[in-house]
């Protein structure tokens, strides 16, 4: 009997416990975490002793990780090595028009420092047909060699990537066949692109008269079939 009391008095004063302490349940429970407001990189005694050649190896992990989400770059990162941003990292486009608009907003030298570029773009042919529309897809023919120009001014691109698509008004749903006067039109104005490595991924078949009319062609061509959208790019 003392043992039964003895249990009830202990299990009355839980109940009374857990009544006088509730737990929310609806708030979520919140990791304990002792990160505090953040500080400058001069602030972190460790870090101001480390070499210069140390530092930018750090940066250039932080920096150029495909995987890492850079909302906010602290300032003495970027003076060190904003280099490594242009560098370690490749900038894609969808649509050449893009590319002046991104020139205008950087420096000289931050443009000159990109290495590394993309550029998915889409023309239809033949080039008559071809509006000269505001938006993007497709590409404007009478922008394409300004545009192409502006890339040309990279000093520093080392590595060039185009994923070209070309689509026919008349058979865009059966063969596919390409027109050779917008062909040559198109890939001449690559060839004022000085880079180091430059190739052109298409879905169609370039005709030997097209290579002729290219040579010397310092750029690889390479073909990748590609479904027609219609949802994107719809007929008339």
């Amino acid at each position: 009997m003392r043992r039964f009391i003895d249990h009830a008095l202990r299990r009355t004063k839980l109940i009374n416990s857990d009544q006088s302490n509730p737990v929310d349940m609806e708030a979520p429970p919140q990791p304990h975490s002792t990160v505090g407001p953040a500080h400058l990189q001069n602030h972190c005694a460790i870090f101001g002793q480390l070499s210069a050649d140390l530092r930018l190896l750090i940066h250039e992990a932080v920096l150029s990780d495909p995987d890492r989400l850079l909302h906010i770059v602290p300032y003495r990162c970027y003076v060190e090595a904003f280099h490594v941003l242009y560098d370690a990292n490749t900038f894609s486009f969808n649509g050449a028009a893009c590319i002046p608009r991104f020139r205008s907003i950087l420096t000289v030298n931050n443009w000159n420092t990109i290495r590394r570029m993309n550029l998915s773009t889409v023309f239809k042919v033949p080039m008559e047909l071809s509006p000269a529309l505001k938006y993007i897809p497709p590409e404007n023919y009478n922008e394409w060699a300004q545009n192409c120009e502006v890339v040309g001014t990279l000093k520093g691109l080392r590595w060039l990537f185009i994923d070209m698509t070309i689509w026919n008004y008349h058979d865009y749903k059966t063969t596919n066949t390409p027109d050779d006067r917008a062909l040559i039109f198109i890939l001449s104005h690559l060839r004022a692109i000085p880079v180091k490595f430059m190739e052109v991924e298409m879905n169609v078949d370039i005709s030997e008269a097209v290579k002729s009319a290219l040579e010397p062609m310092d750029f690889t061509i390479t073909k990748r079939h590609r479904p027609y959208n219609t949802r994107v790019f719809r007929q008339a």
